[in-house]
This record gives structure tokens, C-alpha cells and sequence, in this order.
């Protein structure tokens, strides 16, 4: 039989429509940075991909590893470097993040905003021609106004609704 939350996941567009068939988007490496750009495509394959862990909440479907495990897949970086990456990801509305504490052991789920993403596929030609500071600089007003404040509240109630051992405090 069927898993329900596979039938009801929304389609996705692809990440990056140019780069299918490549693993790693230069062109989104060149406006992100490189471990930015790493971390949101092992993001978009875990939890689009992937089927463990992950819960589906909506239109998004979330995922949760520690920032050790993050650096089994993204060999040459470390859990701090990686959390400062997701942060700066989170702080230009480009994925959301969720700190949950989980039988007192602090965990992160994050998921992605597909809003942003399309943002950033429309304007990957002009952002490519900048540094990375001046591109996040142009993005951030552009992806604004599709950053969705309640997401990871919806999140957190839909995980405290659900049977997943989380204690009842966020983060």
C-alpha cells in the first residue's frame, strides 16, 4: 500500500532548472557560496528524495540531521562552519529552520523555501555577474515578500500534534 505522505507531497520544481543532471550548481555555488549552495542541494534531495527523516507539514516537506551528520555527506566542513552556512540561509529567507528539542537532545529540522528558489532561478543570470555580498543584498528584498513567518510555527504545532517524541518547549 501506498505511504500516504508520499501521495500527498506537492511537485517540486527542480532546484535548478539549468543543472538537472549536475550534482552541484555552480552558478548557484558562485551566488550562495559554496557550502551554501551544498547545503540546500543535500536539502532539496532529503527531503524530496529521501524518505527517512523527514515529515511532511503542508506544502513542505522537512528534514532533520545534526550538523555532524551534514559533514559524513559534506566531507571537508565542519558542524560550525555548516550551521553558520543554514544560518545564512535561513537570514535571507532562502530555507526555513526549526530548533526542536527532541528527549532533551536539540535538533534542527529545516525545509525549503520553493518560493525563494524560483526568485533566485529567474534572476540567476543577473545575480551571477555580482559578489556574493551585493547578490544576497538584491535577493533579500525580491525573496521577501514571498518568506512566509509562520511556517515554522505551523511546523512546531503540527509536531507537537503528531506521535514524534518532542518535549514541549521549542528549541
Amino acid at each position: 500500500m501506498p505511504d500516504p505522505q508520499e501521495q500527498n507531497k506537492p511537485q517540486i520544481p527542480k532546484l535548478i532548472e539549468s543543472d538537472i543532471l549536475i550534482p552541484f550548481s555552480p552558478k548557484l555555488a558562485k551566488v550562495l557560496g559554496d557550502l551554501e549552495a551544498l547545503f540546500l542541494q543535500q536539502l532539496h534531495y532529503h527531503t524530496y528524495y529521501r524518505s527517512h527523516p523527514y515529515l511532511f507539514v503542508g506544502q513542505y516537506s522537512w528534514h532533520r540531521k545534526s550538523y555532524d551528520d551534514w559533514c559524513l555527506e559534506l566531507r571537508h566542513s565542519k558542524p560550525k562552519t555548516l550551521q553558520v552556512a543554514a544560518r545564512k540561509l535561513e537570514n535571507h529567507h532562502i530555507i526555513y529552520g526549526c530548533p526542536v528539542n527532541v528527549q532533551n537532545r536539540q535538533q534542527k529540522w529545516y525545509t525549503i523555501n520553493h518560493q525563494a528558489i524560483q526568485v533566485i532561478n529567474t534572476s540567476l543570470e543577473e545575480l551571477v555577474r555580482l559578489d556574493k555580498k551585493q547578490a544576497y543584498e538584491r535577493l533579500l528584498p525580491m525573496i521577501e515578500p514571498h518568506y512566509d513567518r509562520n511556517v515554522s510555527d505551523r511546523f512546531l504545532a503540527a509536531l507537537r500534534n503528531s506521535e514524534y517524541p518532542i518535549s514541549s518547549q521549542r528549541g
